[in-house]
């Protein structure tokens, strides 16, 4: 048994608090796809890769988190959101089976990214967006994790803020995205 365990993910706390009775949190992860020395290799990627101004984002399809689905699939269906990526489950074609190297491609070569979280926790796909210079676009309701971290080393918080109510059309939260990404430039990628 562990001294303290803190999960990533809401779903994991009834399941781990059955074996330790010092189960935290959750407490957001880092980024998990690319080690620090993988960061610092592919970065020089982040100054001189086009960016694309359509809204950028993997997905893993989980039958367990239908809501979630629906988000993405919504986004999906709009003109912004054509890039974004919801492969069925059996699907070749997935940011899962691509390198390391390819995935941050990608990311490199956009400029916002969606953020969904399974459920009200705060994805680790968050901080591959900052790492990669994305603006993330990222629900509301996750506001409250944002009194943990520091963002002090920028000019404004690099994040758009998204409710229900803009699902319907999220045009203008890409435009206030790539706006923010543009005003900051290759400097706000830096920070």
């Amino acid at each position: 048994c562990s001294d303290m365990v803190f999960p990533a993910h809401y779903d994991y706390l009834a399941l781990l608090s059955r074996y330790s009775p010092f189960v935290r949190g959750p407490l957001p992860a880092s980024t998990i796809q690319w080690s620090k020395l993988q960061a610092r290799r592919f970065a020089p990627r982040l100054y001189d890769t086009p960016r694309r101004i359509d809204l950028s984002g993997g997905f893993t399809r989980y039958p367990q988190f239908p809501f979630r689905q629906t988000i993405v699939q919504k986004v999906m269906a709009q003109e912004i959101g054509h890039a974004l990526e919801l492969p069925a489950e059996d699907a070749v074609e997935h940011h899962s089976v691509r390198t390391k190297e390819e995935n941050w491609a990608v990311w490199a070569s956009s400029k916002s990214n969606l953020m969904v979280s399974t459920l009200t926790d705060l994805p680790h796909r968050f901080f591959d967006a900052l790492l990669t210079g994305n603006i993330p676009l990222v629900p509301r309701y996750l506001q409250v994790f944002f009194s943990h971290f520091d963002f002090s080393a920028f000019r404004e918080v690099p994040v758009v803020w998204f409710d229900y109510s803009d699902l319907a059309e999220m045009q203008d939260k890409v435009r206030q995205a790539l706006a923010m990404f543009d005003a900051a430039g290759k400097n706000g990628i830096a920070e």
